[in-house]
């Protein structure tokens, strides 16, 4: 509901975006809900669409390139990317440093950053950008749940616990 409803509002303001940016988000957390591959391909694929559609109309926004970032990241990691997989989280770091570029206090930049970087076993790399997140805005349920990633990563198990809980707390759907 929550993708149809930001698709109808960027048909009434097809210039505006910030309602691409959070569609993009929404659209790859929502391959969660899927069980198989091809919907989840089908899905993250929207996703990049949106943000690229949204990069069109807004080069310099940086929340899109973010969302990029996210997509790639998500698509490079699960099973649909195949060998190519290396390549996906290549072009999703690229898009996170081109969100940064543009705004170097993003926090879902800087979060969406540390984890590809995670992803690509960066992990002194990670800690430091997820930390800079948090610094940035701690209110963002996103933020929280990447370091809960990290910390997972790194084996601090109970901090990674921590973070999880909060990030459920800020969203708990």
């Amino acid at each position: 509901k929550a993708i149809e409803a930001y698709k109808n509002a960027v048909r009434v303001n097809p210039n505006d975006p910030a309602l691409r940016a959070e569609l993009a988000r929404i659209q790859v957390y929502s391959t969660s809900q899927f069980t198989t591959d091809s919907e989840k391909k089908i899905r993250l694929e929207e996703a990049i669409a949106t943000a690229d559609e949204g990069i069109k109309i807004a080069p310099e926004y940086s929340d899109l390139y973010a969302a990029k970032a996210f997509a790639l990241d998500w698509y490079g990691v699960s099973s649909i990317s195949g060998e190519d997989y290396q390549n996906y989280l290549i072009q999703g770091e690229q898009a996170a440093v081109l969100a940064l570029t543009y705004d170097a206090t993003n926090a879902l930049a800087l979060a969406y950053y540390a984890e590809l970087l995670v992803d690509q076993q960066k992990w002194t790399q990670a800690e430091q950008y997820i930390s800079q997140a948090l610094e940035r805005d701690s209110s963002l349920m996103d933020v929280h749940r990447v370091n809960g990633y990290v910390q997972e990563s790194l084996g601090n198990y109970s901090r990674a616990i921590e973070e999880y809980q909060k990030a459920i707390q800020i969203t708990p759907n």
